[in-house]
Order: C-alpha cells, then structure tokens, then sequence
C-alpha cells in the first residue's frame, strides 16, 4: 500500500484492479484502503471483472447477469458510487461481444461506470464492440518483446475508433531487468515465470541476448536508465509521448517498490529526452533481434484476443 500512496502523491491516478486478484477480493479491498486515505477524487479506477480462478485455470463469464452481478460486488467492495473504467477480462464465445458491451452501456447510463474498456481483444471485437458504444480503452501485452498488435491490426482498430491502449507486460515479468540476467533456475522460480513459453529454459537463454544488447546500448551512451526503465519509454515513445499531443498508447506498469516507482518516473521524463538518433539505434537493436516463445501456452493464447 505504501508504493500506491507514494504513486499517488507523485501525480499517478490510474489504478487498475479487477475484482478476482487475490483470495476474497484481496485487490479491491486494497483499492478500497487506498480511496479511504486519499479521496475518492484523486483517483481513476479501473477494474476488469468477469475471471473466475479454478483448479484448470481461468473462466471468463461476461453475460448479462455477470455484468450486473460484478458491477454491484466492486461498488460494494469499493465503497464508492461509480467506478471510472469497468472491463470485461476477456472476449468469450459464448456472449457476444455486443451483448457484453450493451449491458455496460446501460451501467453508464445509470451513472455506476463512466466508461467502458476491453481487454485482450481482437481487432474485429473492437470494432463490434466500438458500434454499441466508444470504448475508452484497452489492455493488451505491448513492448519491446511483444508487439503483435503492430502487425495484426489491433492497433490500428483502437487508433481508427479512439481506443487508448494499455500496454501491459512491458517488462516481461521482470526479464527486462536485472533480474533477467540472473540464472534460469532462479529466475523461472519467481512469480510462476516457467508458465510461460518464453521463459522456457531454451527461449530463456537466447532472449538473454537482448538484454546483453540493451545493457551495451545503454552503457555506450552513457544513459542515466535502467533497462526496465528504457523499455517502458521505448513504450510511451512508441505511443506518441514524445511527438503527439494526444498519446495512444500508455503503459500499464505494476510496482511493489518505491523504487520501481521512482524507476519508472525516470523512465517518463527519459522520454523527451531521448533524441532522435539514440530513438532510432534503439529501434534498430529491438527490430535485429528475434524472441523466442510465445508469451502464453498454446491453450491459454486461444482465449486471448478473440
């Protein structure tokens, strides 16, 4: 909770939640300690609802009545009137996507959400979704290890309907960081990271090249940055930061630390910093190197971006 009230007294006032992290609501209820110290109008609460945690994984059940049933557990956890951003975890095939976003549609209009985002959506869904009502935003994994939606037209669909991007997994766990040059047994051990493909001993030791380049990259420019912090504005220039006066894509960072906080505050004013030469040396190093793995299983990449 200390990093949260040190983001928001250094002028952070997103905070994004969902009502299935952690046992019994754990996330919200932090969120809700959180509103309780600082004021309900400091901050923008975003919330994904809609996963359910079993013994084979993640469920997503986004109907009608899951919609009503979800809004009415965060606003009662919460403790406040209306959330800013409510959001369906994912696209399922069994509710159409026009379906979930119409019920949200009424939850605005009854004044409980004031708008609406997706997440891990295809871009044929933001377009659906798009004609029911706007969509303020989406979250999807984007950075210097992922960027997918450059090429399946994701982005392009958010950009062409005005949704904003929340880029998550910009770090890749931790890998992109000191903590990705650290022995394979170590750092697979952390979080859950063996879940995923890329971090796969094979996978893992051959994207350990781009960090060895990113560090040299750094180290040869004499950079006052970490990786961590150079990958997250490589995304907030990607995004438009440093050329555009309205940005379209911006990360979604987690921090446990003050430190991490501070990191990342570096890596924001890095941004206008950064020249146009070092900006396209940069993207050389990313675009010279192939990563190996997906960043999901096979049965878990089908339920995203449907």
């Amino acid at each position: 909770m200390a990093t949260i009230l040190a983001a928001v007294e250094r002028g952070v006032r997103l905070l994004d939640s969902a009502t299935y992290y952690g046992h019994d609501h754990h996330g919200l209820k932090l969120l809700a300690k959180v509103i309780k110290r600082v004021g309900r109008e400091k901050l923008v609460l975003s919330v994904k609802f809609g996963g359910t945690i079993t013994g084979k994984g993640m469920e997503h059940h986004v109907g009608r009545k899951d919609v009503r049933r979800e809004i009415e557990t965060t606003l009662a956890v919460l403790g406040v009137e209306y959330v800013d951003i409510f959001v369906p975890a994912r696209v399922t095939p069994e509710t159409p996507i026009e379906e979930t976003v119409d019920e949200l549609k009424a939850l605005v209009q009854e004044g409980k959400i004031r708008a609406i985002g997706l997440s891990e959506a295809s871009a044929a869904s933001i377009v659906r979704a798009s004609a029911v009502h706007p969509i303020a935003c989406l979250q999807t994994e984007f950075g210097p290890m992922e960027t997918s939606i450059e090429q399946n037209g994701i982005l392009e669909a958010c950009r062409k309907n005005n949704v904003l991007v929340l880029a998550y997994g910009v770090v890749q766990h931790g890998f992109l960081s000191h903590k990705g040059l650290s022995p394979w047994d170590e750092f697979r051990d952390a979080a859950s990271r063996a879940f995923y493909p890329r971090f796969h001993k094979e996978n893992y030791e051959h994207n350990q090249g781009l960090l060895k380049q990113l560090q040299r990259f750094i180290e040869q420019r004499q950079l006052d940055i970490s990786i961590s912090a150079l990958a997250v504005a490589w995304v907030m220039r990607r995004g438009g930061y440093a050329t555009e006066t309205d940005p379209r894509i911006m990360p979604l960072l987690g921090m446990r630390t003050t430190r991490s906080l501070e990191d990342n505050i570096k890596a924001a004013n890095f941004v206008s910093l950064m020249s146009q030469l070092d900006a396209d040396a940069l993207e050389q190093t990313l675009r010279a190197f192939e990563i190996r793995g997906q960043r999901y299983p096979p049965h878990v990449m089908r339920g995203v971006e449907q």
